[in-house]
């Protein structure tokens, strides 16, 4: 057990390496070490704690390679080429949301990745909304503070775009923050001795 626990933080150690440098195969790495996070997660003895800073490594490797906007040279690429890329980013989005369902990171890191719900729905939307979903299943007072944390950072993000930081309630900015939290909230349903507490968290 000693010799496979150490060989399984060497591991670790290797593939943040490689998520960190961005060097040749991140991708593949990444994705491996999603599959390997949740296969030792069935283990007491092998589960694997990721500290604070490995866990912002992978939320921002999927920030950076997921949620990107199309630019011209994208556009410019065949319908192939668009297609395969897309598909990789699906199941980079797909691998990291794993990671939240089976209980290796905390429900409340969705947020990372439910602040892009309605930006990138027509390519993530269903992934996005099956995570919730889970989530809620699972934990609704968890999911709740998840949303509350994914719409907080949307609108920092976007208050910085304005003069004093202070944001237009009139402004296309402040609305995809309003649709953004309709868009999370819709999930827990109708529900409202159900969803008491959960909408409570939201609102604090």
């Amino acid at each position: 057990m000693k010799k496979l626990m150490k060989r399984r933080d060497q591991f670790i150690d290797v593939v943040m390496g490689i998520i960190t440098n961005g060097a040749s195969g991140v991708e593949n790495a990444f994705l491996c070490f999603v599959d390997i996070l949740i296969s030792f997660n069935h283990s007491k003895n092998l589960s694997v704690q990721l500290d604070k800073e490995a866990i912002c490594t992978l939320s921002m490797f999927v920030v950076d390679n997921v949620f990107v906007e199309e630019n011209d040279a994208d556009r410019a690429l065949d319908q192939q080429t668009q297609v395969e890329l897309m598909h990789r980013r699906r199941k980079i989005l797909a691998q990291f949301c794993k990671l939240i369902v089976y209980g290796v990171l905390p429900i409340h890191e969705a947020s990372t990745v439910l602040q892009f719900y309605t930006k990138f729905y027509s390519d993530f939307g269903d992934i996005l909304k099956c995570l919730i979903t889970k989530c809620r299943e699972v934990d609704r007072l968890a999911s709740a503070k998840a949303i509350s944390i994914a719409l907080t950072h949307q609108y920092e993000e976007l208050r910085r775009n304005f003069t004093n930081q202070c944001m237009d309630p009139n402004s296309d900015e402040f609305a995809s923050v309003r649709d953004l939290a309709k868009r999370l909230s819709s999930v827990f349903g109708s529900d409202p001795v159900k969803n008491r507490e959960a909408l409570a968290v939201i609102h604090r």
